[in-house]
């Protein structure tokens, strides 16, 4: 056994390389070594995206007091799961956000059935007391009689209101890698706070609690998220959106965007 390793082994070392056994072989051999990747360049690129995340990837990222809340990546869970997690360290924003989606739209609310209303919720511990304390009675009131309101009123009625619907949207990888002319799909995840349909469209409603003294603002830093939940929702439904508006509670008015 040992004089034949040491005769394969002599042999091994004196073979002719460069003459061609079996040509077939060879050939594969070649093909695999040189083979390219044709995605090399997208080993550092994030295949998945939130909608906020993409928000700082454009120059807005949040500095400390910009918010009145940080805004969080609510994981998509059962409902009785939801019931079930304890929310810590809410801000008003977050408050807002919960009791909202919480609210009956087909009723109409005045200063003492609102308090009634937060105080069952909390009651029943769908709020947590922290959100309960931090709610501004008077900051949800003046949302709720203003126009889109009203229009969530009626398609609550039709039963046509959506809240916290969650989405996963394909987009093309140039439309958030310009850079890289790369035919994949990527992958962006959000929730949509409020939608609704109407006789002739959909209507997409964003809540911001931002602390901004012009429409402006808002308008540039969000309008990019409001284009994703619209084309989610185009896509999902097959119907077109007709509006995208941003509900400000520090300006306290309704803006309206235009693609």
């Amino acid at each position: 056994e040992e004089q034949e390793a040491t005769y394969t082994k002599e042999l091994l070392l004196d073979l002719d390389t460069e003459k061609v056994f079996q040509k077939e072989f060879k050939d594969n051999l070649e093909k695999q070594f040189s083979y390219i990747y044709p995605y090399e360049n997208t080993g550092d690129m994030k295949l998945k995206f939130t909608v906020s995340e993409l928000k700082k990837r454009q120059g807005f990222a949040e500095e400390n007091g910009e918010l009145l809340y940080k805004e969080e990546v609510v994981p998509i869970l059962p409902k009785k799961l939801q019931e079930q997690e304890t929310v810590t360290g809410a801000g008003r924003g977050t408050a807002y956000h919960k009791i909202l989606e919480l609210l009956d739209f087909t009723r109409e609310y005045d200063k003492e059935s609102f308090e009634t209303e937060i105080e069952i919720l909390r009651r029943k511990r769908k709020v947590s007391e922290e959100m309960y304390k931090s709610v501004r009675v008077w900051d949800i009131l003046q949302f709720l009689q203003t126009n889109v309101a009203k229009r969530m009123h009626d398609a609550a009625l039709r039963e046509m209101l959506h809240k916290e619907q969650p989405f996963v949207l394909g987009v093309n990888a140039s439309d958030i890698y310009p850079e890289n002319e790369i035919d994949e799909t990527l992958l962006v995840q959000g929730i949509i706070d409020v939608w609704f349909e109407e006789e002739d469209g959909l209507v997409v409603l964003d809540y911001k609690t931002d602390r901004v003294t012009k429409e402006e603002e808002l308008k540039e830093k969000y309008s990019v998220q409001l284009d994703y939940y619209a084309q989610a929702l185009e896509r999902v439904t097959g119907k077109p959106v007709k509006e995208k508006i941003i509900y400000s509670f520090a300006l306290r008015k309704e803006i309206f965007i235009i693609s």
